[in-house]
């Protein structure tokens, strides 16, 4: 099994020496649960093809709006609401990390948000929010570290005479290009494009677009250095 799992992650099997019997025996144990969890998942979306993984503990709403292209990888304790104009769109080899929580629309009535792409080898890191009311599109071969938010609108509050509450959002697109790599506990800001090869420094907040192959950090994200 090791051999095999290696081959498909294009990692050398020696990589693998510490894997004895015992714990292969788990890994297989663990994989067939995930795809027998991964078979029920595809019964709460028409659209999911292929073979899936899914941990216990997710809660998937209006499933018919979701996607995916196969091999998608659900993490225990994730979130997914579907119901949005574009729907939740995953690619091929997709992972959401544990707890991800990915809403375009509150599960309550409400104006449908705009939903999410997800490119093929991409990643969501684990305790993520993505806010997809504004359309969120990201490439392929995406890293997304933990505890990242992709904030696809903000609150009005041009009124001072009123509750910023009472005074509604406006939505505006994320874009994040392939081949991106987003730290832990960064911030990602309504109408922001992260263009391709950029890296985003953890703990970093950015609120404007950042250049291709572009390393940036700090609160508000500044250019540190480039990758070329």
């Amino acid at each position: 099994m090791i051999k095999y799992l290696a081959k498909l992650k294009k990692i050398e099997d020696k990589s693998f020496v510490e894997w004895g019997c015992i714990e292969q025996m788990i890994l297989a144990w663990n994989l067939f649960i995930r795809i027998f969890r991964g078979v029920i998942l595809k019964t709460k979306s028409l659209n999911i093809k292929g073979i899936n993984f899914c941990e216990k503990n997710v809660k998937i709403y209006h499933g018919r709006f979701i996607s995916s292209d196969g091999f998608l990888n659900i993490e225990e304790g994730c979130e997914i609401v579907g119901i949005s104009k574009n729907g939740i769109n995953f690619g091929r080899k997709c992972t959401i990390g544990r707890f991800v929580t990915i809403r375009p629309t509150n599960i309550l009535l409400d104006e449908a948000g705009e939903g999410l792409f997800l490119g093929d080898n991409s990643n969501i890191g684990a305790y993520s929010y993505v806010g997809c009311s504004g359309l969120i599109t990201i490439g392929k071969n995406v890293m997304i570290g933990p505890r990242v938010n992709l904030m696809g609108e903000n609150h009005n509050f041009d009124e001072t005479n009123i509750s910023m509450k009472s005074q509604g959002v406006n939505r505006s697109p994320i874009v994040i290009e392939d081949d991106v790599w987003i730290g832990a506990n960064c911030t990602i800001l309504a109408g922001v494009t992260i263009k391709t090869g950029a890296i985003i420094a953890a703990g970093a907040v950015v609120t404007k677009d950042v250049e291709e192959f572009s390393v940036v950090g700090g609160v508000p994200a500044k250019l540190i250095k480039t990758r070329k």
